[in-house]
């Protein structure tokens, strides 16, 4: 093989491995692309999904009905959890306000009413 032969040889193998590394590139910001548009579809059905919980929870279709009394459930153990939470750090949130304040005082420390939620 001669030297202008493996220089071709070479000068081929290095267009090919440019086209490839081109390839790559315009895969990873397509993936990209198709990723953030993934998410952003995620987050309108999400929202899409609070929603119409928000405005047909108390009366939803009978197709939903089961996933509404879900959510319902989870809403009240998560606030359950969170008060738990926040008795255990010494906090509690201000039933006029909603800000956490101390245990410890009477009054909240935020809007200065005087019941606080225990």
């Amino acid at each position: 093989m001669s030297f202008k032969e493996i220089g071709e040889s070479m000068s081929s193998a290095f267009s090919t491995s440019l086209e490839k590394s081109k390839q790559f590139v315009g895969l990873s910001k397509i993936g990209f692309k198709l990723s953030k548009e993934e998410e952003q579809l995620e987050q309108l059905y999400a929202n899409l999904g609070r929603l119409h919980y928000k405005v047909n929870g108390d009366q939803p279709d009978e197709i939903y009905a089961d996933m509404f009394r879900a959510i319902t459930g989870a809403e009240s153990q998560v606030k359950f959890l969170q008060s738990e939470m926040n008795r255990v750090r010494g906090f509690r949130r201000c039933v006029f306000c909603g800000e956490e304040t101390e245990v410890s005082g009477t009054f909240c420390s935020y809007c200065g009413k005087e019941e606080l939620s225990k």
